[in-house]
């Protein structure tokens, strides 16, 4: 009896933030649990994590060890901002199924967006221990958002290891080319902080070679270039740097926060092209 309460009130405070008058079945059959998730996956795809809250909340206490209702439980809350219990449905899909690879990754991912570095550190290692305890195939995005934490933490070697780390699983893993890009710009951006700029150039090459027009890696592109421009005063580097910074410019897809910091970028691009012409 006191473990029901318990869980009444501990779902209740996961879930209190939206709509008091759902009703929380108990006994839901199966299917009917199944109807509501699939209910509140599609309010999710529409953007609307509160409906979609409401819907795992009319039967979550049906099917307290569910899979599927707890990450997406756990990813509404993440669009959210709601740190503590996106953390904690998160970490139930661990407990329920700690063999899949994508919990761990998402649950860092979640640390990380809050600020908690460390503990997304430690839960990729975790990752990585299951993985080998288990046989299972490591994916390239554990090792990628490992190396994306040490660059937060200002630590290029480690960064750099990860990345490297990546790209040998997405040989061996056939891993998409969205996180092959990613491993590659990590390395770059690696390469980049150590001040190694040849190196980083081949990198970010290597990736534009598998998205020439991702708005990211040309940016990143500019960066390498503005940065060398900058350490060697060479104004081919800077005018590089123009060209790739104006190239995404162009592009009206982007973002209105990340085309201030490309403008920005320019900005400092042309700044440092009159300095070496001058």
């Amino acid at each position: 009896m006191k473990k029901w309460i318990f869980t009444a009130v501990f779902l209740g405070s996961l879930f209190m933030d939206y709509s008091m008058a759902v009703e929380e079945k108990t006994d839901a059959t199966p299917e009917y649990v199944e109807e509501y998730y699939k209910k509140a996956l599609e309010s999710y795809k529409n953007r609307k994590y509160e409906e979609s809250l409401d819907h795992l909340r009319h039967v979550i206490r049906s099917d307290l060890d569910n899979f599927n209702l707890r990450y997406l439980a756990a990813h509404d809350h993440w669009q959210l901002g709601n740190f503590e219990p996106a953390v904690i449905h998160m970490k139930k899909c661990i407990e329920v199924q700690p063999q899949k690879m994508n919990s761990y990754i998402d649950l860092a991912l979640i640390y990380i967006k809050f600020n908690e570095i460390e503990n997304a550190q430690h839960t990729l290692y975790r990752a990585l221990e299951v993985g080998k305890d288990n046989n299972i195939k490591i994916p390239a995005k554990v090792y990628n958002v490992l190396s994306r934490t040490y660059l937060y933490q200002g630590k290029p070697l480690l960064a750099l290891e990860h990345a490297e780390n990546a790209k040998a699983a997405f040989e061996k893993n056939k891993a998409g080319i969205k996180d092959k890009l990613e491993a590659i710009m990590l390395e770059a951006r690696a390469q980049l902080a150590l001040g190694n700029f040849e190196k980083a150039e081949i990198s970010i090459l290597w990736g534009m070679s598998l998205r020439e027009n991702n708005p990211v890696a040309q940016n990143l592109a500019g960066v390498i270039y503005l940065e060398w421009a900058k350490s060697e005063k060479k104004i081919n580097h800077a005018n590089t740097a123009v060209d790739y910074f104006q190239k995404v410019q162009k592009n009206s897809s982007i973002p209105a926060s990340f085309r201030e910091v490309v403008e920005k970028n320019l900005e400092d691009a042309r700044e440092i092209q009159h300095s070496i012409s001058n």
